[in-house]
């Protein structure tokens, strides 16, 4: 919800624009013609998104269409989440640079806050982050004595962050999960540290096994 919903209106208003990400998409049959590029993504959706915004049909983000499906089990959510998620950070880290230094060099606002909202990581990936950052910064100003001040930063980048999924949880989220649920995505996060390590070590899957995962 706070991808697909909240940070897709917001970039729709601030960039004119959305990245697909397969959750109901349609579009004109003469533009579905996708590059070789795009074919060979993991995450060819938003692949071909980013493709299409650069040959200037911005993909638009429709508030009030909404998709429904039955939950996966956990092992399939897991294998879909592995895909998912290796498929888009590997395409992060190679496409968001380049919008961002096409955007600058054409002086194109818009474009810039795209290729940023392209790098923020999933959710619990974010969180795990911060948590690491945290808990290196401490260790290091403990050990070496140093200043506090890069402790205190990230904390405050913490709570601002987790301020900004209850303040989400309280306008849109209570139609989903409750509030004990929500003090639960601790445990959702740290269930998929496996997966992160996995894909540290094994980088992201490959079109091979992402058809054989949704088969």
């Amino acid at each position: 919800m706070l991808k697909n919903l909240v940070r897709q209106r917001g970039l729709q208003r601030i960039a004119g624009r959305v990245h697909l990400t397969g959750t109901g998409m349609a579009m004109p049959y003469a533009l579905f013609s996708a590059s070789g590029e795009v074919r060979s993504s993991i995450v060819e959706d938003l692949a071909q998104g980013l493709e299409l915004a650069e040959s200037g049909h911005h993909p638009e983000f429709v508030a009030d269409a909404t998709v429904w499906s039955c939950a996966s089990t956990e092992e399939g959510t897991l294998t879909q989440r592995r895909r998912w998620e290796g498929g888009f950070l590997a395409t992060s880290l190679r496409q968001a640079p380049k919008l961002i230094l096409k955007s600058v060099v054409k002086g194109d606002v818009r474009g810039v806050l795209a290729g940023l909202d392209l790098l923020v990581p999933p959710l619990a990936l974010f969180a795990l982050l911060n948590v690491a950052a945290l808990a290196i910064a401490s260790l290091l100003s403990l050990a070496l004595k140093l200043d506090w001040w890069p402790v205190l930063l990230q904390l405050g980048l913490l709570v601002v962050a987790l301020l900004a999924i209850f303040v989400v949880w309280l306008r849109e989220g209570r139609q989903f999960i409750s509030l004990g649920v929500l003090a639960r995505l601790p445990l959702y996060a740290m269930w998929k540290v496996p997966m992160y390590l996995g894909l540290a070590k094994r980088g992201a899957p490959g079109i091979g096994s992402g058809r054989a995962a949704e088969g």
